[in-house]
């Protein structure tokens, strides 16, 4: 009998031996997973960042792939309003999240004034916002040849006539009204209220 129970004993010391082993197996095996993860974001930081836009829901539009100043141009003339930050520009694409800093937005931005899209004003902290013309004031410019590949004037008038996305708040809102850049109607949605 006690032959028996020392039996017992012996393998349910043995299971409880493998049960360990398998759980430090599997805890050493998840701690390569992440140690694999981290060099890899270290050997190749965008990647690790695209990830982490994907998370955040900003769609891959193939117009701004490999931005350059020229598809931030694009980005700035197709963002919905008719105001463009920073901010609502990054939201257009993952891409865009990754590349456009308030440098190259201000850039891009000056580029499009001097061929007179709209203008760059002061925002609100130190922000640069772009006030775009309106659609029919900027129809001849899209035809013209140095700039057709932008957007077309339908892309623009579409997106001007669309309502801002959420970088642009309502406080940015009142404090271009207020400033006079753009009149109050720039910001009414269909339903006619702000």
């Amino acid at each position: 009998m006690q032959e028996e129970n020392e039996e017992k004993n012996f393998k349910m010391g043995q299971e409880e031996n493998e049960t360990s082993q398998e759980k430090g197996q599997e805890e050493q095996e998840e701690k390569n997973r992440k140690k694999e993860q981290e060099e890899q974001e270290e050997k190749n930081p965008k990647k690790g960042q695209e990830e982490k836009s994907r998370k955040r829901g900003r769609p891959k539009d193939p117009r701004f792939g490999n931005p350059t100043i020229r598809k931030i141009m694009t980005a700035i003339l197709l963002s919905p309003g008719p105001v463009s930050n920073v901010r609502s520009v990054q939201e257009l694409s993952r891409s865009l999240a990754l590349a456009v800093r308030s440098s190259n937005f201000q850039e891009a931005a000056t580029k499009l004034e001097q061929l007179e899209f709209g203008v760059i004003t002061d925002g609100m902290k130190n922000s640069k916002i772009f006030i775009k013309r309106t659609p029919t004031e900027v129809e001849s410019l899209l035809s013209s040849k140095e700039v057709e590949d932008l957007c077309t004037p339908e892309e623009y008038k579409e997106m001007f006539n669309s309502a801002p996305r959420a970088s642009v708040s309502a406080k940015l809102k009142e404090y271009l009204v207020n400033a006079q850049y753009v009149p109050a109607e720039y910001f009414l949605d269909a339903s006619g209220s702000d």
